[in-house]
């Protein structure tokens, strides 16, 4: 039988591995006497047994994480890290990592076209009008270049060279450091292929968070396994 329990808050959980101490208690002990006192018990009216107090009896540390699966997936992480990985993964993807206006040349428009940009996980997402319009996925970019120079390349085999939790601190000390300046110039383009989109920034110092940001996006992006659930915005893309 049971020796002990706890109780503790699930949702403290949800999307986010944390460690508890948790106290074990137990209610449900005998407070019946000893042999001894039974024996002599026949000269003592009985008293109703009173509800045992609860009693601390020990702790357990525990690591836990709630991950909201999609329900017609039957698949089951396999170990906590792989949880976790998934969940970082997903806070990547939707995470908003840049944002400010741009003036985009190429792609959908051939003439210049100036508009609010929010760089949205992987997904460059143009707005009109406080609207989203269209995206413009970097995961099929294939180069990045500014002042003519190659400043990323991806890779000819799309493989993940860090796990999403180095990659998301490598992306939050880039937006807290604003580093030396990339470019003379407030432009770069990014090339898909034959295409090319040539976007330009407000200021130099615009201009040097976006490219880095993107240098280190477009060789690598953190794989979202097919069973975490995840919200996505369907937009057009371009």
């Amino acid at each position: 039988g049971s020796v002990c329990q706890t109780v503790f808050q699930a949702d403290q959980f949800i999307d986010s591995s944390n460690i508890a101490a948790l106290m074990l208690v137990n209610n449900w002990y005998s407070t019946e006497p000893s042999s001894l006192l039974k024996r002599t018990s026949s000269i003592i009216k009985k008293r109703p047994q009173s509800i045992a107090k609860e009693k601390a009896v020990g702790k357990i540390v525990i690591q836990c994480l709630g991950v909201k699966m999609k329900e017609e997936m039957n698949y089951v992480p396999h170990d906590m890290q792989e949880a976790i990985e998934a969940t970082l993964a997903k806070r990547f993807y939707q995470t908003e990592w840049q944002s400010g206006y741009l003036t985009q040349l190429g792609g959908n428009t051939e003439t210049p076209k100036y508009c609010y940009f929010v760089l949205k996980g992987a997904d460059l997402i143009a707005y009109d009008q406080d609207e989203p319009s269209y995206k413009i996925p970097l995961s099929r970019a294939t180069r990045l270049i500014c002042e003519n120079r190659i400043m990323s390349e991806r890779p000819a085999y799309q493989y993940p060279l860090l796990k999403p939790d180095t990659l998301i601190h490598e992306l939050e000390s880039i937006q807290q450091d604003n580093g030396r300046p990339i470019s003379l110039t407030n432009r770069f383009q990014l090339l898909f292929g034959e295409q090319q989109i040539q976007f330009s920034c407000e200021s130099v110092d615009e201009l040097n968070k976006w490219v880095t940001l993107l240098t280190v996006m477009l060789t690598t992006l953190p794989k979202l396994p097919d069973w975490i659930h995840i919200w996505f915005i369907a937009y057009k893309s371009t």
